[in-house]
């Protein structure tokens, strides 16, 4: 439960600033959805965030790592 309580906050936090800035800053030569974008951040994190990576109790501030790296 902890660790989505941890994933919600990050998304709250990161996702609509980021793909505001997909949006206004970059262009992309072939057109990716924002839906897409979050499917595939979501794929990434399924395979960061593995017991190996992250023990249980691990301080939110892990998650936000690989969140960020993602």
């Amino acid at each position: 439960q902890t660790e989505r309580a941890h994933l919600t906050i990050l998304f709250e936090k990161y996702v609509p600033r980021c793909l505001e800035q997909m949006k206004n800053k970059f262009k992309t030569i072939t057109p990716i959805p924002e839906n897409c974008m979050v499917q595939t951040l979501c794929t990434l994190l399924d395979c960061l965030l593995t017991p190996e990576n992250i023990p249980a109790e691990s301080p939110r501030e892990i998650y936000e790592t690989y969140f960020t790296f993602a």
